[in-house]
């Protein structure tokens, strides 16, 4: 637990709250990522979509479903490995660099 993010992420909700805000598309950056996925997971019905760039993610954060992945990252051993392999899996074209360069560098 971070007392700093959860404090910032209090402050900005009640901000939200009197200026009555209700739903919302929020955009992320870099040390504020953290504040918004607090107030993402406190109200997730109100967070339309998020738009994150170079946020932060940290190890507190993650939660149970990323144990497996975090032991393959102390310990990369082709067991752990392959009980993870679909967390490193590209999930679309998007995450192979050619087809981003074919897309976007024509």
């Amino acid at each position: 637990m971070n007392a700093a993010f959860d404090h910032l992420a209090d402050i900005t909700d009640k901000f939200l709250q009197q200026k009555g805000v209700g739903k919302f598309y929020m955009y992320v950056f870099d040390y504020g990522a953290p504040i918004g996925f607090r107030i993402a997971t406190k109200h997730p019905g109100n967070v339309l979509g998020i738009i994150s760039q170079n946020g932060n993610v940290y190890a507190e954060g993650l939660g149970k479903k990323w144990e497996a992945r975090a032991e393959y990252w102390k310990n990369p051993v082709p067991l752990i490995a392959t009980s993870t392999t679909a967390a490193r899996a590209p999930t679309s074209p998007w995450n192979k660099i050619e087809e981003f360069f074919t897309e976007y560098l024509k």
